[in-house]
């Protein structure tokens, strides 16, 4: 169960968990294969956009999640995401949250 109704998995390999959206942020962690994590927000892609075959193509997209204690970011398509990314709140790049509905 998640505490916010939406979670995610890495399901191919151990993914990074970094401090904020984007690969220049420092990484603070990483979800080990199989584990699953809550999803506490989203960086505002388009709603109907997917995960493309090419990972470089889809760094735009990011997930804010809780790590222990700690708020951190994970790369959208490294996860299987169950429930909807776009029910929690849009976190700007200075950690002001937006409610979408």
């Amino acid at each position: 169960p998640s505490l916010t109704g939406v979670n995610g998995r890495a399901t191919n390999s151990a993914v990074a968990v970094r401090s904020g959206p984007g690969l220049e942020n420092r990484r603070i962690g990483a979800l080990k294969q199989g584990a699953w994590i809550d999803i506490t927000g989203w960086n505002g892609w388009d709603e109907g956009r997917t995960c493309s075959p090419t990972f470089e193509n889809d760094l735009d997209m990011w997930v804010e999640v809780r790590l222990n204690d700690r708020t951190g970011w994970i790369a959208r398509c490294v996860l299987e995401i169950y429930g909807e990314v776009t029910d929690l709140p849009l976190v700007s790049a200075n950690g002001e949250r937006t409610l979408q509905r």
